[in-house]
């Protein structure tokens, strides 16, 4: 049988709690997170797009700072555009109890993003993008999301369970690797040169986001599937948001998050289980 954890609704849950907090501390309207977005890559404005509805749904404020790309194929000017990706996220940073960058960032600044990212101080880094105070809401999400399946071993220290971490991107599959070690979890780092090594795991992780990319031949019976993926791809002629699995492996799993509505709306409920932390300190 065949199990879809219901982000969503979990995501819901969390955020009732959070309005109720904000009501009992008389902060309603008062915690604010601001959001960088530099560039127009349209799985970041999505995710923005939800960050915002999320957070003012729940009672908070949620102010984005848009910046594009007017130097975009003009090399000599990437120094000015970094510069002003720093200038704009310390100002939004002043002006909110914490901030995220959107990542990530477009191509020709994406060699920059650690030296952008150190000027989140790490009270305000919700993200955790920077070593923080916060744990990072990818994290958080994934506990939910094991806590959410029957099997209690899963989300237990020392757990026999093998798990498997396709990519290793800094928003998503070093957090969740670094996570799972430090928690003494049997881990594999998942790659081209082990793809097969899937087929091993009882629980497989994915944040690589290109569509598809895991069949159902390459699972394990009655596997665990946790889908980060975020992407877009041509169906019958329209653009879908698709995950990493392809939809065929869910019949073969024990317990999948399906793409869209799962994992998306869990990371940014706790996304914003951590503005609230930040607004406390």
């Amino acid at each position: 049988m065949t199990t879809r954890i219901d982000g969503k609704k979990i995501s819901e849950g969390i955020g009732q709690n959070l309005f109720l907090e904000l009501q009992k501390r008389e902060l309603a309207r008062k915690v604010s997170l601001g959001i960088l977005c530099v560039g127009n890559d349209p799985a970041s404005l999505t995710f923005i797009n939800v960050k915002k509805k999320f957070g003012e749904k729940y009672g908070f404020v949620v102010n984005i700072l848009k910046l594009s790309e007017p130097w975009k194929n003009k090399l000599g000017d990437v120094a000015d555009f970094k510069n002003q990706v720093i200038l704009d996220l310390k100002k939004l940073q002043e002006e909110n109890n914490a901030v995220i960058v959107q990542l990530p960032l477009p191509n020709n600044l994406r060699g920059h993003t650690e030296e952008i990212l150190k000027y989140i101080l790490p009270e305000k880094d919700v993200d955790n993008l920077n070593n923080g105070k916060h744990t990072a809401p990818i994290v958080l999400a994934l506990e939910k999301v094991l806590e959410n399946t029957p099997d209690p071993s899963l989300n237990k220290e020392g757990s026999s369970a093998i798990y498997g971490i396709v990519g290793l991107g800094q928003v998503v599959g070093l957090p969740i690797y670094n996570y799972l070690v430090e928690k003494k979890y049997n881990v594999r780092k998942i790659g081209r040169e082990n793809f097969t090594e899937i087929e091993d795991c009882d629980v497989v992780i994915s944040g690589v986001g290109v569509p598809h990319l895991i069949k159902q031949e390459e699972i394990k019976e009655a596997s665990v599937l946790v889908d980060y993926g975020c992407s877009y791809a041509d169906v019958n002629g329209e653009q879908k948001m698709c995950g990493d699995f392809n939809e065929e492996c869910y019949a073969k799993a024990s317990f999948y998050t399906p793409v869209p509505g799962c994992m998306g709306p869990l990371v940014v409920a706790c996304l914003f289980e951590n503005v609230l932390k930040s607004a406390q300190d």
